[in-house]
């Protein structure tokens, strides 16, 4: 069974996200959102372009969040890696926010947020792959023979906020009618852990869980290809990192599916996070 692309019109998605991390009693993150976006996907001479919209998008941390939009990919085979092509008007999004609500108080933190986001190799697409519901889309799943067992690697990153490399891999989990199921686990990118932690610009960052690797990383990433046009039809994501003694715990949830539609891994009518 293979999935193929189909030339359509950009399709429109509905989303709800919920993460919680904290780290020694501190909260680093505590984010609900949800929102919609269209989203478009081209296999083009090039490579396969992706290209994400925003419609709306709401959460609990700001009334006017910072979304940049469009975002444009392109996959690299030799990498396996999805990078942006349109950073530098994404850069002026950035600026152009930076300027409207920097103060004394939060300079420090934008001026953060602005290495990780334009001067860190990938740090733009590791935040995204972090912190927005665009993983399962990160993954290069056509014309290629996909039996129950075949196993296809998802995109590798570095997860923000507790900077923890972590990589994807997926099997393929059957058909039913028009839709083919993949499955994704999420696990600890030992190898990449080793060369990050032996880097000095790192070590002053490093945490103690970065030596002792004394945590946990449950996940559960499933999503439902439409064989009829090649899009996602719905998927849901979970991934929880925990570790008692370290004293960490970050938990993220979400679901999307195509507009107007149920979301398949979702009793039918059920709503959505928020």
């Amino acid at each position: 069974m293979e999935i193929t692309l189909k030339t359509i019109d950009p399709v429109k998605y509905q989303f709800a996200y919920k993460k919680n991390t904290v780290y020694k009693t501190k909260t680093l993150v505590n984010t609900i959102g949800n929102g919609k976006f269209s989203f478009f996907l081209e296999s083009t001479e090039k490579g396969l372009e992706l290209v994400f919209r925003n419609e709306f998008y709401t959460n609990n941390t700001s009334k006017d969040p910072l979304v940049f939009s469009p975002v444009k990919l392109i996959y690299h085979p030799d990498g396996n890696l999805f990078l942006i092509k349109n950073r530098e008007n994404l850069k002026i999004q950035w600026s152009k926010y930076k300027e409207k609500y920097r103060n004394a108080e939060n300079l420090s933190v934008l001026m953060t947020f602005e290495r990780l986001y334009f001067h860190t190799p990938l740090g733009l697409e590791y935040e995204l792959a972090s912190n927005g519901a665009y993983v399962p889309f990160l993954l290069y799943v056509y014309y290629t023979d996909l039996k129950e067992d075949t196993i296809l690697r998802g995109m590798d990153w570095v997860h923000t906020p507790l900077n923890l490399p972590l990589r994807i891999d997926y099997q393929a989990g059957g058909t039913k009618g028009d839709i083919i199921y993949i499955l994704g686990v999420i696990s600890l990118d030992e190898e990449m852990l080793t060369k990050v932690i032996a880097d000095k610009n790192f070590q002053s960052r490093a945490k103690p869980y970065h030596y002792s690797r004394n945590f946990q990383i449950q996940s559960e990433i499933k999503i439902a290809y439409d064989l009829n046009t090649g899009y996602i039809h719905s998927a849901v994501f979970r991934l929880k990192i925990s570790g008692k003694e370290e004293q960490i715990i970050e938990e993220i949830d979400y679901e999307f599916t195509q507009d107007g539609l149920d979301n398949i891994f979702r009793p039918k009518n059920r709503s959505f996070l928020i």
